[in-house]
């Protein structure tokens, strides 16, 4: 995947409006946090997150289209779907 734009970031990591490098669809990528005091943790709840939600299938649940492990690097990718932030939503 190639980054966009970054998203967003948080304890467990980063995601980032991406776009698939041998394709032309863009996703959200969830990129698992390296930090050494946490990495093992949140690398197996970014694995378990792609497994669990690869298994979703519902109208209102952004498709996860990718999960894996490349390297020591553990991601998720879903569909991207453009609605903007859900603050913007709420205002």
């Amino acid at each position: 995947y190639e980054p966009i734009v970054r998203l967003g970031s948080g304890r467990a990591g980063t995601v980032w409006h991406a776009r698939e490098r041998h394709g032309r669809r863009t996703v959200a990528l969830k990129v698992a946090r390296r930090d050494p005091a946490s990495a093992d943790v949140e690398f197996h709840r970014c694995r378990r997150e792609g497994r669990v939600a690869g298994r979703l299938q519902h109208r209102h649940v952004a498709a996860v289209v990718d999960a894996g492990v490349r390297g020591d690097v553990a991601f998720c990718a879903w569909r991207f779907c453009a609605a903007g932030t859900l603050a913007a939503r709420q205002a």
